[in-house]
């Protein structure tokens, strides 16, 4: 019995050794067939194009005959920037396709980089196992980088580093600035090639959005730009040089509320577009210019009486005054404004008073100017500043309107207390001189000027005279009361309404004594005459 099982078990193990055998001559012999073969395995595809069993030129010629590298047809890639703006390639245009010399060495090197008994196993497994192989694209990778290139210059020539703004006729547009870095090149670069991979997988087109790094952001300052931009109105006024109305001009601001809204939701590159709120003057310069002397304030015409030598010394005094300008807050002087009364520039010799007498001096009688001009004075309120009555009463202004001029020691002044220059306009026909203030009324308030006076007697005096007879008188001067006036100025509503009266001035006129002549104390009576 031993001998039999020690039989069966030299034959057992024989045979395990010959089956061993041959599997591992089978297996030395497989591997070197596929050492050898110029074969695709079994079960291999590409794309799902089934290559098994195929030399590298067959499946070459399938790959191609079945329109294998001509699918990038409806690829494309597009490529946003944060900044609105982008580009597109297609698949044509970036030369993309499927290399099928390429997919089938791919095809044909499975596994062949293995060891000799790995490449038995994988060839083994590619009996029953189903193997595809995905494509390996090409890229013109030249013409890509230059439209990455030129579109990646101008979003980076597009960033606004700094914050900025223009000032437009009506509207300030803000570039607020960007929070984005300068686009990588290579980046760009590398997320489109991945995506026209991914977009060839999937034959379609596809859009990426491409996002630079993110800086800091900055910040707008509004409340700086207010400052700059906003202005109050400017009003025309009276320009004393060129004796017109200055430009007006407009007061300019923006809503701030609305501006940092805007701000606050632009998107990157988004100019930023702020109406201007203009506010007007309150006055313009047309307005003003209407305005100006366009009413008469007050006019008052006398005459001229005496000699020729005193109309004349009128007539010159009055052409130094006619056509001045009194600009708001000018203080006119008549001494200053008519030169010293001189017989070389013109003043003749003509009554006039001095020290209470009626006498003959250069430039006499041009006090009518001053005081016709101080009766204007009086009807338009302007503020007097200098002012003296005569000593003596005059004949042509009602008491208490005149105005006694002494170069160096009397004069007239007022000052043109308005808000609009006065023009002084004085004019003769004949011996009537008429004298004007021209500036602008602000309301119509009626000027009334009154006078009262209360007289105060003259007294008679006595002068000896030597050819007055004995016994007998004659009388020189039959003597004038003077006076005490008093001045008002009443001014009245449209309507009659009294809004004010106003104590102007109280002047004293003295009295001119009656003078009567006498003789000489001592005077004999004249002898009788003898009768024969």
């Amino acid at each position: 019995m031993k001998r039999v099982i020690r039989r069966v078990c030299l034959f057992f193990i024989s045979f395990v050794a010959t089956l061993v055998f041959i599997v591992a001559s089978a297996t030395v012999v497989l591997g070197f067939f596929i050492s050898g073969s110029d074969l695709i395995f079994p079960n291999v595809s590409v794309e799902g194009i089934n290559l098994s069993g195929m030399t590298i030129i067959e499946a070459n010629n399938r790959l191609v005959s079945l329109g294998y590298e001509n699918n990038a047809d409806s690829v494309s890639v597009t490529v946003n920037f944060p900044d609105g703006s982008s580009f597109s390639i297609s698949g044509n245009d970036a030369g993309l396709s499927l290399c099928a010399e390429e997919a089938v060495l791919a095809a044909f090197q499975r596994s062949r980089d293995a060891s000799f008994f790995g490449r038995i196993n994988m060839y083994v497994t590619s009996l029953w196992v189903q193997t595809d192989i995905n494509g390996v694209p090409v890229l013109d990778e030249e013409f890509v980088r230059g439209e990455v290139a030129v579109h990646t210059e101008l979003f980076n020539t597009s960033l606004v580093k700094n914050a900025s703004y223009s000032l437009n006729e009506d509207s300030i547009t803000i570039i607020p600035g960007s929070v984005y870095a300068p686009a990588d090149e290579t980046s760009v670069f590398n997320l489109v090639t991945q995506t026209f991979y991914t977009a060839l997988e999937e034959g379609t087109h596809l859009v990426v959005n491409y996002m630079p790094a993110l800086t800091d952001p900055i910040i707008f300052d509004l409340n700086e730009l207010y400052y700059i931009v906003h202005t109050e109105p400017v009003s025309a006024a009276w320009d004393s040089k060129t004796f017109a109305a200055t430009e007006c001009k407009p007061g300019v601001s923006f809503d701030m509320d609305i501006a940092m809204n805007q701000l606050a939701n632009a998107r990157m590159g988004e100019q930023i577009v702020i109406p201007l709120i203009f506010s007007n003057p309150e006055v313009t310069t047309e307005y003003l210019q209407e305005m100006l002397f366009r009413d008469e304030l007050a006019a008052r015409t006398t005459n001229v009486a005496g000699t020729a030598a005193r109309l004349s010394n009128v007539k010159l005094a009055a052409s130094f005054i006619d056509g001045l300008v009194l600009n708001p807050g000018d203080t006119f002087s008549f001494n200053e404004t008519v030169p010293r009364r001189t017989a070389e520039i013109g003043f003749l010799m003509a009554g006039g008073f001095r020290d209470g007498e009626l006498v003959d001096m250069v430039g006499g009688g041009i006090c009518q100017v001053a005081s016709t001009l101080y009766d204007n004075v009086l009807h338009s309120y302007l503020e007097v500043a200098q002012r003296r009555a005569h000593t003596l009463p005059i004949t042509y202004l009602p008491l208490g309107h005149d105005a006694s001029i002494y170069y160096g020691v009397l004069d007239l002044r007022f000052r043109n207390n308005t808000n609009y220059p006065i023009r002084i306009e004085i004019e003769f026909d004949g011996r009537n001189m008429t004298s004007r203030l021209i500036g602008t009324r602000t309301n119509n308030y009626v000027i009334r000027i009154e006078s009262s006076s209360t007289a105060v007697p003259f007294e008679t005096t006595y002068r000896e005279n030597e050819n007055i007879p004995y016994g007998q008188t004659e009388v020189f001067f039959t003597g004038r009361n003077g006076f005490i006036a008093n001045t008002h100025r009443v001014i009245s509503d449209a309507e009659g309404n009294q809004i004010s009266r106003t104590h102007i001035s109280r002047d004293v006129y003295r009295a001119q004594n009656r003078i009567v002549l006498i003789p000489p104390a001592g005077a004999q009576p004249a002898p009788a005459e003898e009768t024969q």
